[in-house]
């Protein structure tokens, strides 16, 4: 059975936010997480001074919320790290079944649990999974914010207004990089310019998805239209 990923928390300052409940059947509870990151040893050179998580005891019309501090069970080394690429957050520690824990990933200020306990040769496979959901949802709010600039520019532009912004630098940079350095009509790497691919006088923004490389002639040939 292939093995899969999900963000079970987020981490929010101090707190970690559930963000998914394992089904029924699934080899791991939420129960079952939060007792193991309970019974982590603390970091002594952690760079927080732990978190709390919220969980649900008991059932039906007895069932309440209850708020459970957690140590500060993440080194400084690993924390950093897990900016970069997923971290083991069970290899880090001695088990005295001696068995390699690696079903509790951190990556990007988010807890991922993994499906099942992974086999040595899944672990690649799980990291590269791990980075994949978290670029989608990376990928979908950075199209959300240029819609959302494109509907804003069009407004502004409706209602009267021509104001018009500088193109960002990461934004260039991005752009440069995607096109290769070259205009992306003729290939050209002379007198490059970014060009909106829907103009500003028509309200396009300047985010990445509205910026080309063209050089001057494709530029001009272009002027004011869409193609």
């Amino acid at each position: 059975m292939a093995i899969s990923v999900d963000k079970i928390f987020a981490i929010d300052g101090d707190e970690l936010v559930t963000e998914f409940t394992p089904p029924p059947g699934h080899t791991f509870s939420l129960g079952s997480v939060v007792s193991c990151l309970l019974n982590l040893p603390a970091c002594p050179d952690a760079p927080h001074p732990g978190f709390r998580v919220e969980i649900i005891v008991g059932e039906g019309g007895t069932a309440r919320e209850v708020t459970v501090p957690l140590q500060p069970f993440i080194g400084l080394e690993a924390h950093n790290e897990s900016a970069l690429t997923p971290v083991s957050l069970l290899e880090q520690f001695e088990w005295q079944d001696g068995l390699l824990r690696r079903w509790l990933w951190l990556y990007r200020s988010a807890i991922w649990l993994t499906s099942r306990q992974p086999r040595n040769a899944e672990i690649a496979e799980v990291i590269l999974r791990i980075k994949a959901a978290q670029f989608k949802v990376d990928g979908e709010f950075q199209r959300l914010r240029e819609q959302v600039a494109n509907f804003e520019a069009i407004e502004t532009m409706r209602t009267g207004g021509r104001i018009r912004t500088a193109i960002p630098d990461d934004v260039k940079l991005l752009v440069w990089s995607r096109d290769g350095g070259a205009c992306i009509k003729c290939s050209s790497t002379d007198e490059l310019q970014f060009d909106h691919v829907i103009p500003h006088s028509r309200g396009g923004s300047a985010t990445e998805a509205n910026i080309q490389l063209l050089c001057r002639r494709c530029n001009q040939t272009k002027a004011n239209g869409l193609i």
